[in-house]
C-alpha cells in the first residue's frame, strides 16, 4: 500500500519489535526524518539518535511525531494523580462557593422583594401626601378667594355706612332746621313767660321743643340713640 508519509515528515517509532524494524536497531520512541519515498510503501529515513540512513517500510509501527504518545512514567502518573486530587478539591471548593452564592442570591431576592414592598408602601404614602398637599392648596386658594370677597364686602359696607352716616347727619340737620323754624314761629305767635302754665295745668310746650332739640343733638352724636331717646314717639 502506498505510504501516507511524505518527504520532510518527522516520524516516531511506536513498536520497535515490528517485523520491518526489528533488524534496524531502533527503539520505541526513536525519531526518524523522511528523506525520500520509494515504491511499495518504503521510506528512506535518517535516525536522529544514531544518524544512520536506511530504508523502512511504512505501517502502524510508525506515526507522525506530532501524533505520537509517550508512555506514561511513574512521575507522570503521580503528577496526574496530584492534579486529579487538586482538581477534586477545587471542585469541592467550587461546589461550596456555588452553594454559598446560591444562598446569597436567594437572600438577595428575598431582600429585593421586601424592599419592593417598602418602596410600594412609600409610593402610596407619597401619593397620599401629594393628594393632601393638593387639597391644602385648593383650600388655601378657596380661603384666599373668600378673604378677598369678605374684604370687598367690608369695603362696600364701609362705603354704605359712610353714605348712610352722611345722609343721617343731613337728615338730622334738616330736622333741626325745621324745628328751629317751628319754634321761632311758635314764639312769634304766643309769647309766654318761662314759668307760665296752661289752663289744664301742663307746662308750656317750649320746654318740650327744647328737650326734643337736645335729643336730636344727642342723635347726631350717637346714631344708635334714636330708639333710646324715643324720637319716633314725638307727636
Amino acid at each position: 500500500m502506498p505510504s501516507m508519509f511524505v518527504r520532510g515528515n518527522i516520524l516516531s517509532v511506536l513498536n520497535a519489535d515490528a517485523h520491518s524494524v526489528s533488524n534496524k536497531g531502533l527503539h520505541s520512541g526513536d525519531t526518524l526524518r523522511v528523506s525520500a519515498r520509494k515504491k511499495g510503501g518504503w521510506l528512506r529515513v535518517r535516525c536522529s539518535r544514531t544518524g544512520e540512513v536506511f530504508s523502512i517500510r511504512s505501517g502502524r509501527h510508525l506515526c507522525l511525531k506530532s501524533q505520537a504518545t509517550r508512555p506514561a512514567s511513574q512521575i507522570d502518573l503521580l503528577t496526574r494523580e496530584n492534579q486529579i486530587v487538586t482538581a477534586e478539591q477545587r471542585a469541592k471548593v467550587d461546589d461550596a462557593t456555588i452553594k454559598s452564592l446560591t444562598a446569597a442570591i436567594k437572600y438577595a431576592h428575598s431582600e429585593c422583594n421586601a424592599t419592593r414592598g417598602v418602596v410600594e408602601h412609600l409610593q402610596e404614602r407619597i401619593a397620599y401626601y401629594q393628594n393632601l398637599q393638593l387639597e391644602w392648596h385648593d383650600s388655601h386658594d378657596q380661603m384666599a378667594r373668600q378673604q378677598l370677597r369678605l374684604e370687598q364686602q367690608l369695603q362696600q359696607l364701609r362705603a354704605d355706612s359712610c353714605h348712610a352716616d352722611m345722609a343721617y347727619h343731613a337728615r338730622v340737620s334738616e330736622l333741626e332746621g325745621q324745628l328751629e323754624k317751628f319754634l321761632r314761629a311758635d314764639e312769634d305767635d304766643s309769647p309766654v313767660e318761662e314759668d307760665d302754665l296752661c289752663d289744664d295745668g301742663c307746662q308750656d310746650s317750649r320746654g318740650d321743643y327744647e328737650a326734643l332739640s337736645n335729643k336730636l343733638r344727642m342723635q347726631a352724636d350717637d346714631p344708635l340713640a334714636l330708639g333710646r331717646i324715643g324720637l319716633h314717639t314725638w307727636p
